[in-house]
């Protein structure tokens, strides 16, 4: 059994079958035996397969419904999740900004700022877990809600399949999301994230370029998002205008 970070206690934890299960499961994900949007084999079959009991597979399809990477349809299945068909999961997981005012416009489109191959910034490297000498892909893009500046935010993206991004696709993509996009265009999907958020004061050049006054405070997200196996694909900085826009914060503080 493979070896996972030791407990509290100072004490090796090993796997449960569940979760050997579960990257099982990951794997023939990750390996495109089960596809994108398809419906995964029931419970039963994949408990003959795996030669474990039914409830052990149910614990793992739990899981991995639980970090988005399987979607459960009352009366027809479970199915590897596909972000174009299913916004409300990203926007659940991901997208933060929300206006102050529910017939509000939330932002309705993006301008495509940069799309360059750099060597990433210190922060960067480090959240990506790379050689910081290595060029990978930085993008910049600029939201807007009506002609009004929402968010600016960037992304710096490391990993091979991101090959397949280009200005005219970044620019023009049909998807509504973000990690729809690179789910669809790369097969990159994105099942989890850690960011810190602070308030800091915009770059006066930025507040100049789009005619915003000098200071203008912003939110400011840093964000890695990982993949399968908790790879890290994604160091995103977000920096969102809040005159008339906040931030959703999900969940109850835990004891």
């Amino acid at each position: 059994m493979p070896r996972q970070p030791d407990s509290p206690f100072g004490l090796p934890r090993r796997e449960t079958l569940f979760e050997q299960a579960a990257r099982h499961f990951t794997h023939l994900i990750e390996t495109n035996v089960w596809k994108v949007g398809e419906m995964i084999p029931n419970e039963v079959e994949l408990a003959r397969s795996l030669g474990v009991a039914q409830g052990t597979v149910r614990r793992a399809l739990k899981l991995l419904t639980d970090q988005g990477v399987l979607i459960r349809r009352q009366g027809r299945g479970t199915f590897v999740a596909e972000f174009k068909y299913n916004t409300n999961l990203v926007y659940e997981r991901y997208i933060r900004l929300e206006p102050d005012d529910a017939g509000q416009k939330l932002p309705t489109h993006t301008e495509l700022a940069l799309f360059e191959r750099v060597r990433p910034t210190p922060a960067a490297a480090e959240a990506l877990e790379i050689d910081g000498d290595e060029e990978i892909l930085h993008v910049s893009r600029v939201h807007y809600a009506g002609d009004a500046v929402v968010s600016f935010d960037e992304s710096w993206l490391n990993d091979p399949k991101f090959a397949a991004l280009t200005p005219e696709n970044v620019a023009r993509h049909e998807e509504s999301t973000w990690y729809g996009f690179l789910q669809a265009a790369c097969g990159v999907t994105v099942t989890g994230s850690r960011e810190q958020i602070k308030a800091e004061v915009l770059d006066p050049a930025l507040c100049r370029r789009h005619d915003l006054p000098v200071p203008t405070a912003v939110l400011i997200g840093r964000r890695v998002a990982c993949s399968y196996g908790g790879k890290p694909v994604e160091y995103r900085i977000q920096r969102s205008l809040t005159r008339t826009y906040h931030l959703r914060v999900d969940g109850a503080a835990k004891s």
